[in-house]
């Protein structure tokens, strides 16, 4: 479990990083409004760079520091793939860092993908 931690770790860094090289990490939160909506992903309310850095990574952030129990899948590529298709930056590492960050979870722990 201690792995699957480091590597969930490392991987939300490696996202965080990614997200600012892209320079789409915002400096200042979304309203707090903003941040309470229901909706998967806060779609209705926040763009999906917003969601990574205001909802997702504090999340697992939270969930890796406290030690709580992490899910046993998660599927953020595919949502993450759908939103970035349209976008005019180069999107095809957060893809894969995402990707990883699925494999990890899925896995327990090493991600299947190796590289890029």
């Amino acid at each position: 479990m201690a792995d699957t931690r480091n590597a969930l770790r490392s991987i939300t860094e490696s996202i965080e990083h990614e997200l600012k090289r892209l320079e789409i990490w915002d400096e200042e939160a979304p309203s707090a409004e903003a941040l309470q909506s229901q909706e998967p992903f806060c779609f209705d309310t926040l763009g999906f760079a917003q969601w990574m850095q205001w909802i997702f990574l504090p999340r697992v952030q939270e969930v890796v520091e406290n030690e709580r129990d992490m899910p046993a899948k998660s599927d953020v590529h595919t949502y993450a793939e759908e939103v970035l298709k349209n976008t005019d930056y180069e999107s095809e590492q957060l893809l894969f860092l995402i990707k990883t960050f699925d494999e990890i979870v899925a896995s327990g722990g090493e991600p299947e993908t190796v590289g890029n």
